[in-house]
């Protein structure tokens, strides 16, 4: 009994070990230890567009019409023939900052009208990362099929931009690592760095036209920053560019962050160095020595945060 106990708890372990690795940490980069070194920085990531100018809010552009009072109140530069992407650039150049807007390529085959949007944003300094063609969700694909969401969604990103794309996220973050290693070896994509998943999200998804006041605006904001001010890394934040929510939280957030010394708004261009940078790491030993690198970090990272402040801060 004791020698089959002694096999069968390092299997045990072995197998733990084996699924996150492949499956739960997915080579996806970690907000502990990834972008430990980009603390105090804010990237500001939308899904899902670009939005196309007949679906600017919901199912319409009348639903916009509904919420005029409250869009206003917020933004009054709103326009209501444009769509939620187009907006939300505005929006980022009012305030001279960039963000990384990760596009679904099923969009951009069926609305020739968001390509213009999506290359005023490339020419004014943001990023566009791939998020797959069909937002599918990966795990009920095949890992060849996968990697042809991703192929199909770069070859539009090109002609659109006339250059390579790098940065990748999976629709709803579900990804392991063998879909990685099969994108890497493709020629076409080989220059993709890991996954990029989110630290923080404002759950844009779940609102509604109550969410749109100012007051509610407000109250989000204020608690996201609590939250970022808290956080011992930098911060990629989920927002999707389809709502109007989202373009409103980014304006409000952008207004108290002239005034916020703690955090800034991180340029994408610093998040696709440092996962290039990352990945080449990723590459080596089929990406195990990066994940036992990482996970030891993480661990390091949550112990230390469960001391008791008055160790941890020293005499």
């Amino acid at each position: 009994m004791t020698a089959f106990a002694m096999i069968l708890v390092p299997l045990a372990l072995l197998g733990v070990v084996a699924y996150d690795f492949w499956f739960r940490f997915g080579a996806r980069f970690n907000s502990d230890s990834f972008l430990e070194p980009l603390t105090g920085l804010v990237f500001l990531t939308y899904d899902d567009g670009p939005a196309s100018p007949f679906a600017a809010w919901g199912d319409s552009i009348q639903d916009a019409e509904t919420a005029r009072e409250s869009i206003l109140a917020v933004d009054p530069c709103w326009n209501f023939a444009a769509s939620t992407t187009a907006n939300l650039a505005r929006v980022l150049a009012e305030y001279d900052q960039r963000a990384l807007f990760f596009v679904r390529g099923d969009t951009l085959d069926a609305d020739q009208s968001t390509h213009d949007v999506l290359r005023k944003l490339h020419d004014s300094g943001s990023v566009l990362g791939n998020h797959s063609f069909s937002h599918t969700r990966f795990l009920q694909l095949p890992a060849e099929c996968c990697v042809d969401e991703v192929q199909k969604t770069d070859c539009l990103l090109r002609k659109i931009t006339g250059q390579a794309h790098s940065l990748f996220r999976p629709p709803w973050g579900q990804w392991h690592f063998g879909r990685t290693l099969r994108m890497w070896r493709r020629a076409s994509l080989s220059q993709y760095s890991l996954p990029l998943n989110w630290t923080h999200a404002t759950r844009d998804w779940e609102k509604s036209a109550v969410d749109l006041s100012r007051d509610n605006l407000n109250d989000a904001v204020s608690e996201f920053l609590q939250s970022a001010r808290a956080t011992r890394s930098g911060i990629v934040l989920l927002q999707h560019d389809v709502w109007i929510y989202s373009v409103l939280f980014t304006r409000i957030l952008l207004e108290c962050l002239c005034q916020e010394p703690r955090l800034r708004i991180g340029d994408p261009s610093l998040l696709v160095q440092h996962a290039r940078q990352t990945s080449q790491a990723a590459r080596q030993w089929v990406g195990i020595p990066y994940y036992l690198r990482e996970r030891l970090r993480l661990i390091k990272s949550r112990l230390a945060s469960a001391l008791p402040l008055s160790r941890r801060s020293g005499p």
